[in-house]
């Protein structure tokens, strides 16, 4: 299915494929917390996942591996005194550090969009997984799109996804379902 103009082409990958394309981004940060997956493990367990077969876990510690990658970019974002809400929300100015060259500058932007990308992308595959995790990040992503639409979009698709509420996706009642989903009443 193609994406239409103006629609990212996460809104319409297919499940495994864009489950697949999510563990790929954080395979080296998996690895280093000791969920190292090969390619064909990548595979197999985007498409177990998708056929919502949430026990599947080749490697035997993907889930815990992408808490700790969470808890691991937290970590970054707290040197700077910023949650991952506060992060998305702030441009370098905002940060408590001082650089004097580009290079300084350009390693601590990196960081910066660094952990939050891991954490955006280990919380839309533990929801993958059918587990959701940090709902009142999940949910300002969803509801605040414009500070990282990329990642709301993949967010909104996954939840969508793994709390089987993709029929209600763009009615006005979808947001509380996903609410309800991510905080465990549904």
């Amino acid at each position: 299915m193609a994406a239409r103009p103006g629609q990212s082409a996460f809104e319409t990958a297919p499940i495994p494929e864009l489950i697949e394309i999510l563990l790929r981004q954080l395979r080296r940060p998996l690895a280093g917390v000791g969920a190292d997956l090969d390619t064909p493990q990548i595979q197999d367990l985007a498409q177990a996942l998708a056929v919502r077969a949430a026990t599947y876990d080749p490697a035997l510690g993907v889930r815990a591996g992408l808490v700790r990658v969470i808890e691991d970019s937290r970590t970054v974002l707290a040197a700077w005194n910023l949650t991952f809400v506060q992060s998305l929300q702030s441009d370098m100015s905002a940060l408590a550090v001082h650089w004097e060259t580009t290079a300084e500058f350009l390693e601590i932007a990196n960081a910066k969009s660094n952990a939050e990308l891991r954490i955006a992308t280990a919380l839309a595959l533990l929801i993958a997984f059918g587990t959701p995790h940090a709902a009142d990040d999940v949910l300002f992503l969803l509801t605040h799109a414009e500070f990282d639409p990329e990642s709301a979009a993949i967010l909104r698709r996954l939840v969508a996804f793994a709390s089987k509420t993709e029929d209600a996706l763009g009615s006005a009642e979808w947001l509380e379902l996903a609410e309800d989903w991510l905080n465990g009443r549904l």
